[in-house]
Formats: C-alpha cells, sequence, structure tokens
C-alpha cells in the first residue's frame, strides 16, 4: 500500500467520523447535554437538559409542551409528535428542526416533523 493510499483512507475515515458527529440525537451516554431548537427563519435556541421540568404532549393538537426552569417555556407542533416526546424522556434530540408544512413528504408517514417552534419567555418583572 502506497502512502497516499493511507493518507486517503484516513481521510475517508475522518469525513465519516464528521457526518456520524453531526448527527441530530445524541449517542449513548455524556452528562451535560442541551437541545437546540432551530426556527424557519435560522434562529436558533438551545436550552440544557437539566432545566427541563416538564414536559407535555397532547394528542389532539400534536403539540408537545417544554417547560424550562426560570427561562422559557417551548411549543412544539407537527406530525407524529409522539415519538419525538418520548425521545424528550430520555434526553436524546439535540435539534429539533422546524420544517415548511409545503415541504413534508406525504408518503412520510411515520416521520416527526415539527412544523411550529414557539419559545416564550417565562421572566417576569
Amino acid at each position: 500500500m502506497s502512502l497516499t493510499e493511507k493518507f486517503d483512507r484516513k481521510r475517508a475515515a475522518q469525513a465519516s467520523q464528521q457526518d456520524a458527529d453531526s448527527a441530530k440525537d445524541y449517542p449513548k451516554g455524556g452528562t451535560i447535554r442541551y437541545v437546540s431548537f432551530v426556527m424557519l427563519d435560522g434562529k436558533r435556541e438551545f436550552f440544557c437538559y437539566s432545566d427541563l421540568v416538564r414536559c407535555a404532549f397532547d394528542p389532539e393538537k400534536n403539540e408537545i409542551n417544554l417547560t424550562f426552569r426560570g427561562a422559557a417555556s417551548v411549543t412544539l407542533k407537527g406530525q407524529n409528535m409522539l415519538l419525538l416526546y418520548e425521545q424528550f424522556q430520555n434526553q436524546i434530540p439535540r435539534q429539533v428542526i422546524c420544517v415548511d408544512k409545503r415541504y413534508i413528504s406525504l408518503n412520510s408517514g411515520k416521520d416527526v416533523h415539527v412544523t411550529k417552534v414557539n419559545i416564550s419567555n417565562n421572566i417576569s418583572n
């Protein structure tokens, strides 16, 4: 094996490792975790899972309400939200990305699609 082949293999291995690291969910393990919410306009906001005090799912509205200690409440609306709710129980989601309704495929019946993220501050004066 030539030296250039070795470098090419090393680069390919590093590229595949970067792809694995850019996943939207956390791998196993870890102690300090954050969840980031990405809105349609590209704005982002993250919260620490240790501040998550309540997570409620409303099946009629297909809506998840998250309450973070002393900071904010986050409301997520979309399609098949029960799966996302169950993932929040285990602190799995690393990023929740809002998508426009018109880009949701009709064939994606079991996929989770968040179509609205609303963040409201709980800070009162």
